[in-house]
C-alpha cells in the first residue's frame, strides 16, 4: 500500500453513486531505439570502458564484477549519449563487452548491437492495468478515490516505486484515497522509460477525471480546478524523490494555477467545430507543473491530425529558455509517440517489432504546432525534460472523446494505449430501430449499414451485391423510403427506422411475397429481397402503379436472371391485393 487516507472502502459503500474504469497498457513499450554499444579493455592491471550510459557508477561496478578486479582499477569514459530515455540506466551492454574483452587480455573490443537487436533484446516499459473507483457524495462532490496497479516489476527495491510514481502524490481535495500495487512478473525485462510510471498513473487518472466530469455534468478543466482547493488539500501528500519540498497547499495551488492559464490560453469555452476536439490534463512532475491542451481533428474516416499541443509549464527557474522549450517539444513528440503507436508485441516469444517498418514513431508530418508558456519564479528548481511526456496522451484521449461527443453523447472512451487505427475511426455508440425493435451498435460512424446488418445483428437477408449502389442486391427501407444498405452510412442512422426483408411480414404473408410465389418470380432469388424491399417501399406510396410507373422505380435493381416481366406482374398482383381488387382467375398465375 503508497497511500491511505481516510476510510476509502466505507466511504465508497456510503457513496451516493460509484463509478469504476479500467486504464489498460497491454504491450510493453521500447524506450530508447539507438543501438546499444560500448567498447572494453580488459588489462592484468585493470580495465577500462568507454560507453553511453545514465548510470556511470552501476556501469562501473557491473565490469569490475565481471573482470573480477576491484572497483579502483577500472576506469569509465562517459561518450555522448543520444536519446538514453531510461534504457542506458542498464548495463547489460556494457556487461557483454566487457565479458568478451575479459577472454581478450590487452586487446579493444567494440561491441555494436543492430537496431534489430537493440529492440528485440530490450529492457521495456512494463505492460500494466490500473483500475480507478471513486465515489460521489450527495452533494455530488467526491467521497472516494481508489487507485490499484497491476503490472510488471524489474527486480530491485525501486520496482513499486517506478511504477506508481504520479499514483500517490495527487493533490485533490478527497478526504478518502486509497493507492495500492499488485506485482505481476512476467519474465520480460522490463525497466525504466522516460517519464517513469507516470507514463501510465497520469494517464489514468487524468482520464478518469475526465469520465467523472461528465459524470458529474461538468468538464475536465472545471472538474479538476474544483479539487486543486489549496484551503482543503490534504496536509501531508507524499513527495516522490525528485519533487520540490514545498507544502502540499502551495503544490495544489502552483498546479491550479497552470491549470487556469491553459484553459485560458486554449480559449476553453469556446466550441470547436464538428470533428473537431480539445482536452485537457495536469500533473505534478520531479518539481515542475504542467498542464496541456491537446487539439485533435477527426474526419470520420480513421484519419487523426493533432492540430495544437498547448504548453503551461511552472518550474521554477529557467536557466536557458530555449533549451527548456526544445526539451518540451521533444515531450510533446515523445508523449504523442508513445500514445499513438508504442507497442511491443510478442510471438512464440519472440519480439515481432525490429526496426522502424515495424516499430512506428511520430514523423515531421504528424507533429502538431507546440506553444510552451512559462509561470518562473525563482524559489526552485522543477523538471524541464520530461513533464510534458506523461500529460500529453490524457490530453489526446480526452480531444478525441471530446470530437466524438459532438456527434454523439455516448461516445465510448478511449482507456487503452496505444491507440490502434481501429480506435482512431469515429467509434460511438449508434441507436436505431431495426424492424420494429431498438437495437445499438458500438462501431465506426462510416461504416456501411449493409456490413452492421449482416456481421453485428446477423439479419443476413441483405445481400452484398456491388458496394457502389449500383445493383439495388442491399436494398433496405430508411424511415419508409428504399435505400442502398452498402451506401449508406451507420452514423446517419441515429434514431431512425430501418426496415429489411427479415421485416417484411412477421409471418411471410405481405401481399408481395404470396405474389411472388404466385408468379414463381425467383430463379437464383439472391437479387430478390432487393427487389422485394424496392417493391414494398413502392407500394406503400402508391399501391396502383402502371406499368411504366414500376419499371421506372424498378430500374435501380439489377436481375442477372433476367426475371424482370415477372417482377412487374408480381408487383401489380400485389397491388390488387393491398385494394382488395378482384384477381381473374386466369391471373391467377403467370404463364410468361
Amino acid at each position: 500500500m503508497l497511500r491511505r487516507d481516510g476510510d476509502p472502502a466505507e466511504a465508497l459503500r456510503q457513496a451516493a453513486g460509484t463509478f469504476e474504469a479500467d486504464y489498460v497498457f497491454p504491450y510493453l513499450e521500447h524506450g530508447a531505439l539507438e543501438p546499444m554499444n560500448a567498447t572494453a579493455v580488459v588489462r592484468d592491471d585493470g580495465f577500462e570502458v568507454w560507453a553511453p550510459t545514465q548510470a556511470p557508477e552501476e556501469a562501473l561496478r557491473v565490469a569490475a564484477a565481471i573482470t573480477g578486479m576491484p572497483v579502483e582499477t577500472g576506469r569509465l569514459h562517459p561518450t555522448q549519449m543520444g536519446g538514453g530515455f531510461g534504457r542506458r540506466l542498464h548495463s547489460d551492454a556494457i556487461a557483454q563487452a566487457v565479458a568478451v574483452a575479459k577472454t581478450m587480455r590487452g586487446t579493444p573490443v567494440k561491441l555494436v548491437w543492430s537496431r534489430e537487436e537493440t529492440m528485440r533484446h530490450g529492457i521495456y516499459r512494463q505492460s500494466a492495468m490500473v483500475r480507478m473507483r471513486a465515489g460521489f457524495n450527495a452533494n455530488g462532490r467526491l467521497a472516494a478515490w481508489t487507485h490499484r496497479i497491476s503490472g510488471q516489476t524489474k527486480d530491485d527495491s525501486h520496482a513499486m516505486v517506478n511504477s506508481t510514481y504520479g499514483a500517490d502524490s495527487i493533490l485533490f481535495s478527497i478526504p478518502n484515497i486509497l493507492v495500492d500495487w499488485a506485482a505481476e512478473p512476467l519474465g520480460v525485462p522490463v525497466g525504466l522509460m522516460r517519464g517513469v510510471g507516470n507514463s501510465i498513473d497520469v494517464f489514468a487518472i487524468q482520464s478518469f477525471l475526465g469520465e467523472l466530469a461528465h459524470q458529474a455534468g461538468s468538464d475536465a478543466y472545471r472538474f479538476q480546478r474544483a479539487l486543486l482547493d489549496p484551503a482543503t488539500t490534504p496536509p501531508e501528500v507524499p513527495l516522490l524523490e525528485f519533487d520540490q519540498p514545498l507544502p502540499s497547499a502551495e503544490r495544489a495551488g502552483r498546479l491550479r494555477a497552470v491549470l487556469d492559464e491553459a484553459a485560458k490560453r486554449s480559449n476553453w469555452d469556446t466550441p470547436m467545430p464538428r470533428g473537431r476536439g480539445r482536452g485537457i490534463a495536469a500533473h505534478e512532475y520531479q518539481g515542475g507543473f504542467y498542464a496541456v491542451v491537446v487539439e485533435v481533428t477527426l474526419d470520420g474516416h480513421g484519419s487523426l491530425k493533432v492540430d495544437r499541443v498547448l504548453v503551461v509549464a511552472d518550474v521554477g527557474m529557467l536557466g536557458n529558455p530555449r533549451n527548456a522549450e526544445a526539451q518540451v517539444e521533444g515531450g510533446v513528440a515523445f508523449g504523442l509517440s508513445s500514445a499513438l503507436y508504442g507497442r511491443i508485441s510478442f510471438e512464440d516469444g519472440m519480439v515481432q517489432q525490429g526496426n522502424f517498418d515495424t516499430y512506428e514513431l511520430l514523423r515531421a508530418d504528424a507533429m502538431p504546432d507546440v506553444q510552451i508558456h512559462w509561470i518562473t519564479d525563482r524559489q526552485f528548481w522543477g523538471d524541464v525534460s520530461q513533464g510534458a511526456v506523461s500529460v500529453v496522451p490524457p490530453a489526446l484521449t480526452n480531444a478525441i472523446y471530446d470530437a466524438w461527443r459532438a456527434a454523439n453523447p455516448q461516445a465510448a472512451r478511449l482507456r487503452s494505449r496505444p491507440l490502434a487505427a481501429r480506435d482512431m475511426m469515429a467509434v460511438r455508440k449508434i441507436n436505431l430501430s431495426i424492424n420494429g425493435e431498438q437495437h445499438s451498435a458500438e462501431v465506426d460512424e462510416d461504416t456501411p449499414l449493409l456490413w452492421v446488418l449482416r456481421d453485428v445483428f446477423g439479419l443476413v437477408g441483405t445481400k452484398y451485391g456491388c458496394g457502389i449502389g449500383a445493383c439495388g442486391c442491399c436494398t433496405v427501407h430508411i424511415d419508409g423510403e428504399a435505400a442502398f444498405a452498402c451506401l449508406t452510412p451507420i452514423g446517419s442512422l441515429e434514431g431512425r427506422n430501418v426496415r429489411t426483408i427479415e421485416g417484411l411480414s412477421p409471418d411471410g404473408t405481405h401481399p408481395l411475397q404470396r405474389a411472388w410465389i404466385e408468379e414463381q418470380v425467383p430463379q437464383c432469388g439472391y437479387c430478390q429481397s432487393g427487389q422485394l424491399m424496392r417493391a414494398a417501399a413502392l407500394l406503400a406510396h402508391n399501391n396502383a402503379p402502371t406499368r411504366e410507373e414500376i419499371i421506372a422505380e424498378m430500374h435501380a435493381n439489377l436481375c442477372r436472371c433476367g426475371t424482370y416481366q415477372r417482377i412487374v406482374k408480381a408487383i401489380e398482383r400485389a397491388g390488387a391485393l393491398i385494394r382488395g381488387a378482384t384477381i381473374r382467375p386466369d391471373e391467377s398465375r403467370s404463364s410468361g
